[in-house]
């Protein structure tokens, strides 16, 4: 997948709010609306815009990931997921510091 494909994929599966996915991209609540209403939009986007996007794309596929592997699949691992998965703010708190080394 490239970088455009991923910041379509962000967009379009979007895990946070627009005004969280801001905070974390440096890309406006009005941007990002207009990039939900119109992802062909993303095409002609600057890479300032498409970068970060691809980025958030990239640490919640990790996430969910890290989420699979680590937690059972069984009853309690399933509720454990959805609860980790439906809590608030989880996927911005875990992109928030995108621009930290903390791999």
């Amino acid at each position: 997948m490239n970088d455009l494909q991923k910041a379509k994929a962000a967009i379009e599966n979007r895990k946070m709010s627009f005004s969280e996915m801001s905070k974390v991209t440096g890309i406006s609540v009005a941007r990002l609306k207009s990039f939900s209403s119109n992802t062909k939009q993303l095409e002609t986007a600057q890479l300032t815009s498409v970068n970060p996007l691809a980025q958030v794309f990239d640490e919640q596929l990790k996430f969910d990931e890290w989420l699979n592997k680590n937690i059972p699949n069984d009853y309690y691992g399933k509720q454990v997921k959805e609860s980790i998965v439906n809590g608030k703010n989880v996927y911005y708190e875990i992109t928030k510091d995108l621009g930290d080394d903390n791999d």
